[in-house]
């Protein structure tokens, strides 16, 4: 890789995430590659090395076709941040929660906002809740008034 195009490469922000549905970490260059270009890879590294091969080739393409870089489009910022709930969840966690106010899954699930199907995913580790959705359970945890839910001492009595 020549001084010029790592110079470029280094210009722009990669962005990486984890893909529940596809089981692998995405990797792209947004500004660079365009938001639908990215490459995949079994741990971050893995795609961002795959990224950084397919940004080279893009370049060398277009310096050898426009040697002043006319045509590679300048750089945006890009912050990309993980949720909190993804490194921190746990569903047995969730489940104690569910429990500890004495609803059922389909009452619970109706009560956050979401559907049988995904909260029986999120309990079950399927899936992670993340975004909105995490925060939502934190809220429930710490603050249950502000959800319409009983302290978890008047639950216990209760059940």
């Amino acid at each position: 890789m020549n001084a010029q195009t790592i110079d470029i490469i280094k210009r722009y922000t990669p962005v990486v995430r984890w893909s529940d549905e596809d089981n692998l970490w995405i990797a792209m260059f947004p500004d660079l590659l365009g938001p639908f270009s990215g490459t995949h890879g079994n741990t971050p590294e893995e795609a961002i090395s795959a990224l950084w091969e397919m940004a080279e080739s893009y370049i060398e393409t277009e310096l050898a076709d426009h040697p002043d870089g006319s045509t590679i489009d300048p750089p945006s910022t890009v912050v990309s941040t993980p949720s909190a709930f993804r490194d921190t969840g746990n569903p047995h966690d969730m489940e104690n929660l569910r429990r500890s106010y004495g609803y059922s899954q389909v009452d619970f699930a109706r009560i956050l906002g979401v559907s049988r199907s995904t909260y029986t995913k999120w309990a079950t580790g399927l899936r992670k809740p993340c975004g909105a959705a995490a925060r939502l359970l934190q809220v429930a945890e710490s603050h249950p008034d502000a959800l319409g839910l009983p302290s978890r001492k008047k639950a216990a009595v209760m059940a």
